[in-house]
């Protein structure tokens, strides 16, 4: 290769350096794509508040004590999975899933929108970015890595919650199982992400907290996973815990980590484990 055509990646034929040349021709990993929910912020934190005022809510209005409420909740989700299958995006909808509590209740069913306006305002009110996150962010960017967001989830949403953490123009792409039609760990999601970031599978990294997920769906269409555990130390095999019922649980977080699979426990340590996968 010759000056002339290392210039074209360059601000200016003057700006050649070792870094810049590291990231643009040799390092393997040329994208990094993150899942949002329980990675990117905590999800967990900001469903508990809001579910607290949802079910508020229905004691007020239905006479539902919060007990009663949670399990009418669960009873709800498998409802919708049955009625939905599981690969859709349809499945996240909580509108749909008051509309099927308020059919149990024998309650009128225009009453959903006040249900999912008694909470996702909540919810988006009480979005925690997870630590280190938008720094880590920042010096990828500056590390010229490609960076994408690929996620379970409707679009609206997860456009708002990425708004609300004004974080979406730290991302390059955003893939959502709505866009594709298809849930992780089902590898259609994967490829898209790839396809965005414009690099084959084994050139991305998948960031994620869900192993069966992000890291089983990640590993299994090619790409690299970093599964992202800040408490492996302490609780190895539990599951997350602001997943509500067994279609969302992690049930398959395993004990020790399997290789090819690697471990991030703080973001602020992203960029090096991605320098030392690189060597």
């Amino acid at each position: 290769m010759d000056f002339i055509f290392f210039s074209r990646f360059l601000n200016s034929p003057l700006d050649f350096n070792l870094t810049k040349y590291y990231n643009l021709f040799i390092m393997k990993i040329k994208s990094v794509i993150f899942d949002l929910d329980n990675t990117i912020y905590n999800y967990d934190y900001a469903h508990e508040i809001a579910f607290g005022a949802l079910c508020e809510y229905a004691e007020r209005m239905f006479g539902v004590s919060k007990d009663e409420f949670r399990a009418l909740h669960r009873q709800a989700m498998e409802e919708q999975l049955a009625r939905t299958g599981y690969e859709c995006a349809a499945i996240h909808s909580r509108l749909i899933r008051y509309q099927i509590i308020l059919e149990y209740l024998r309650q009128p069913y225009d009453l959903a929108p006040d249900m999912l306006n008694s909470y996702w305002p909540v919810f988006l009110q009480n979005l925690r970015p997870e630590p280190g996150i938008r720094d880590c962010l920042i010096n990828l960017k500056r590390e010229n890595y490609i960076l994408g967001v690929g996620t379970n989830m409707t679009a609206d949403y997860q456009y708002e919650k990425l708004k609300r953490l004004d974080m979406a123009r730290l991302f390059d792409f955003l893939v959502t199982s709505e866009e594709v039609n298809s849930e992780k760990p089902d590898a259609k999601i994967f490829q898209y992400c790839a396809k965005k970031a414009g690099f084959p599978e084994a050139r991305c990294a998948f960031v994620g907290d869900s192993f069966a997920h992000d890291i089983t769906g990640a590993r299994n269409a090619g790409m690299i996973p970093i599964w992202y555990c800040p408490a492996f130390d302490d609780h190895p095999a539990s599951g997350n815990i602001g997943k509500e019922n067994a279609a969302w649980t992690d049930t398959k977080r395993p004990n020790t980590i399997p290789d090819g699979v690697f471990l991030l426990r703080h973001f602020a340590d992203l960029p090096a484990l991605l320098r030392k996968i690189n060597i």
